[in-house]
């Protein structure tokens, strides 16, 4: 009994030691409050921000423009339409590029005499309207048409490949005098309604939409939205 008791007393001493000296947590520093220039930046709800929507808001156009009109009609149906939908329009006229229709031609002949015995296949095979242009930008270059229609200068561009060319279709331009309409919007950002725009004969007209020219201090740049073509 006395070496158990003995062993019990040993065993006491043994715990109180181990719990008071080798199982002992390490103590840690208490973290130090940041100065200010040290606190990590705050998250800001949407609620707090001062003025982000409106800044967004008032970013938006104000003021866009409508054209070229190359047509006096087509004008002065669209101003009266504008108008009739409670815009307020200050018209422009300017020099610029417009839109001529489609082209249709056959480019990168050698020489001129190269253009001309294509020329003359075309000829034979029925395609009377070609002819070799004079522009000094277009040399060696065949003059297939130009289209209004997309679709009947895809048409002669699908007939001539047949006869074993390779005919180019783009987008033809020219410069000239033109005339655009400043539109005032009703409310910042607003979209003109495209049946506005649309021609007579109710087919949307090749317009676009740009900003006006006070709303970047210069002249407009390239336009920002097209309208569909006829």
């Amino acid at each position: 009994m006395r070496v158990l008791a003995f062993l019990l007393i040993l065993a006491n001493v043994c715990f109180w030691f181990w719990a008071h000296y080798v199982d002992v947590p390490e103590s840690r520093p208490v973290p130090a409050a940041l100065s200010p220039a040290k606190q990590p930046p705050r998250l800001v709800l949407a609620t707090e921000q001062s003025n982000g929507s409106q800044a967004a808001v008032t970013n938006q156009l104000s003021c866009v423009s409508v054209g070229p009109f190359t047509d006096d009609s087509q004008l002065q149906t669209v101003t009266k339409r504008l108008e009739k939908a409670g815009f307020n329009l200050t018209p422009r006229t300017t020099e610029g590029d417009v839109f001529a229709g489609y082209w249709v031609s056959l480019q990168g002949f050698a020489t001129r005499a190269d253009a001309e015995l294509a020329l003359a296949r075309l000829h034979a095979a029925g395609i009377s309207d070609a002819y070799v242009m004079t522009e000094d930008s277009a040399p060696n270059t065949l003059s297939l048409g130009l289209y209004s229609d997309q679709s009947h200068a895809q048409q002669r561009r699908d007939d001539i490949a047949k006869l074993g060319f390779a005919p180019q279709l783009q987008n033809r331009m020219r410069h000239g005098e033109v005339h655009w309409l400043d539109v005032a919007l009703q409310e910042p950002g607003q979209l003109i309604e495209p049946g506005l725009l649309q021609s007579e004969a109710g087919g949307i007209t090749r317009l676009e939409t740009q900003a006006c020219p006070l709303e970047n201090g210069a002249e407009p740049d390239a336009p920002q939205v097209a309208a569909d073509k006829k």
